[in-house]
């Protein structure tokens, strides 16, 4: 029955059954087939082993895979990784050749087989395993294992990287010239392998709700505008730059800010931003230094678009050292500010400091049973996933105060209110401008219709 020509015939008959033919009386392999299959099992073997090696290289966290390293192997490997796009491309070209040889040595002894539905089921079988192997060693070493015998293969690829040299350049420069970023490729390959792992320590218990929700968070950021993050215009505390360094330290001290923004005649003439750490050791100089104009001690604004995608603004107010940027609007208005607080939010959720309330979101507040109070500025998204929640969503609006006036088609006053989705929105505090305070209650399963009340 572990005869492999018995193993075939009856495969033969199953496939020939089926295909309506009548089966041969036999199935003859070549004599030695069995030494034919050596070079093509060691080259699946080493090509596995180049494209583990090229997931290693190629990935952004081979610090964290390396981990699994004693110190003084790792210390052995880490300088042999120092360029790892030209590696990653040799060992990518040494798997494309080891795949190719393989499949050239099989020619011979699979069109060997006379039946032409099991010669197909035979490569069938094959690719399966070949892809066993060629997918599964990479998606292993991507979890820190198997790294002793695709570390085992470095001196080889080294070695064979300088002939295979003008390839790799070759290569490299048709990559930058159709518009490949490495750099970009990094950033998706990172996101994915987070996920990967993120995917497998919630299956092992590893991974508890606040850690999952902060995974998700990081996935959404890249996708995540200026404009949904920043503290609108409306809710902007600045000061002009006629205003006194007295006048500027008792607005400081009132709202909890030590940094300002400094307009000239309106906010959409931003000039600069006050950071009160600038001014404190003058402050022993008393009355004349606190009369100086706090337009003598501002840092020079940055300025982003609305459009720009938190996760690159967050790269670059790391580069440039900066706390506040102004966001600006396509006409180059002013339409809110934006700080580094406001985007690790966007990962760990809500800070609290010592202006805050204590103990309480200052943007949300459970008063009972099902009922909260959320003030017109909440993001829906977020007030689904806190309140399990399923308000709709729309490009038009973001806020609880914008699908109220979305909703009924002008800013409601005080006292009305909305049913969507299984909830009760009851507007509580309201002005002329805009919709300030919101009461949120359950009213039963969710239903697709809005009526207003």
């Amino acid at each position: 029955m572990n005869d492999p020509r018995t193993i075939l015939s009856m495969a033969a008959s199953a496939t020939s059954s089926l295909a309506g033919t009548d089966p041969p009386a036999a199935v003859e392999l070549p004599s030695n087939w069995s030494s034919q299959l050596w070079l093509p099992a060691l080259l699946i073997l080493l090509g596995s082993l180049m494209g583990g090696l090229r997931t290693l290289v190629a990935s952004p966290l081979r610090h964290a895979i390396l981990d699994a390293l004693s110190e003084r192997r790792r210390a052995q490997v880490e300088p042999n990784l120092q360029s790892p796009l030209p590696l990653g491309i040799t060992a990518g070209m040494l798997r494309a050749l080891c795949v190719f040889g393989a499949a050239g040595s099989l020619w011979p002894l699979l069109t060997g087989i006379e039946n032409p539905w099991l010669q197909a089921l035979v490569w069938v079988a094959v690719g399966l395993v070949a892809a066993l192997f060629l997918e599964g060693v990479p998606s292993m070493v991507a979890r820190g294992r198997l790294l002793g015998p695709v570390l085992a293969s470095l001196p080889v690829v080294k070695l064979l990287a300088w002939p295979l040299r003008p390839f790799s350049y070759l290569l490299q420069t048709v990559l930058h010239r159709v518009g490949s970023d490495p750099a970009s490729a990094a950033s998706r390959a990172l996101l994915r392998e987070l996920s990967v792992l993120a995917r497998d320590s919630e299956h092992s218990g590893r991974l508890g709700d606040n850690e999952r929700r902060m995974i998700g968070r990081v996935f959404d950021l890249p996708q995540t505008d200026a404009s949904e993050v920043m503290t609108p215009r409306t809710a902007i505390t600045a000061v002009a730059d006629q205003a006194t360094l007295s006048e500027v330290l008792q607005l400081a001290k009132q709202e909890g800010h030590s940094r300002i923004p400094v307009y000239r005649e309106d906010l959409d003439h931003v000039v600069g931003v006050f950071y009160l750490k600038d001014v404190l050791a003058g402050l022993e100089q008393g009355e004349p230094w606190l009369s100086v104009k706090v337009g003598d001690h501002m840092r020079e604004p940055y300025f982003v678009p609305e459009t720009m995608g938190c996760l690159a603004l967050m790269n670059q107010m790391r580069q440039r050292r900066v706390h506040l940027a102004v966001v600006v609007d396509e006409y180059g208005g002013t339409s809110g500010v934006i700080t580094i607080e406001d985007l690790v939010e966007e990962i760990v959720g809500e800070i609290e400091d010592e202006h805050d309330p204590e103990g309480e979101s200052p943007s949300l507040r459970e008063v009972g049973p099902g009922e909260i109070l959320v003030d017109g500025r909440y993001p829906i998204d977020e007030l689904n996933e806190s309140f399990s929640a399923s308000l709709p969503e729309d490009e038009f609006y973001d806020t609880v105060a914008g699908l109220l006036c979305d909703r009924f088609g002008y800013i409601p006053s005080p006292g009305e209110s909305l049913r969507v989705n299984g909830l009760l929105l009851e507007v509580i505090e309201a002005d002329d401008r805009k919709v300030a305070q919101v009461r949120i209650q359950r009213q039963g399963p969710a239903t697709p219709e809005a009526d207003a009340a």
